[in-house]
């Protein structure tokens, strides 16, 4: 964080209860979460749910977001691919920002209202 250039603005969070994360959320534009690895990465799917386009590496079950445009799923060895996405996103217009921030809800609502994904749930927590 220390090294990034004055006009990106990072601001660490540390640990955050989760009764706070939609406000975190209403207050930033991307989740950054470049993880080493998810089974399901339930704050990514908060994030869209949250409106919240995503900087994630390709470690998870969550792919090809470019093309969905509701964010990045990049490889953890590029780091300049990771900062020529963060430059990218500084240049959205407030336009194409938005549109991306709806199209992330969307999807969430697609993921969480698919009866297949709820069924596995239940089948999950109810062994």
């Amino acid at each position: 964080i220390k090294d990034l250039p004055d006009n990106v603005t990072v601001k660490y969070k540390g640990t955050v209860s989760p009764q706070e994360m939609p406000n975190i959320y209403k207050n930033y534009h991307f989740l950054f979460l470049p993880s080493t690895g998810e089974n399901f990465g339930h704050a990514i799917l908060e994030s869209f749910m949250n409106s919240s386009p995503v900087i994630i590496s390709n470690k998870t079950p969550w792919k090809h977001l470019k093309e969905k445009n509701i964010g990045w799923d990049l490889p953890l060895d590029n780091q300049r691919l990771f900062s020529s996405t963060i430059d990218e996103c500084v240049e959205l217009s407030s336009e194409q920002y938005n549109t991306m921030a709806n199209n992330a809800y969307e999807y969430a609502k697609k993921v969480s209202e698919n009866p297949f994904v709820k069924q596995n749930y239940i089948s999950l927590f109810t062994k």
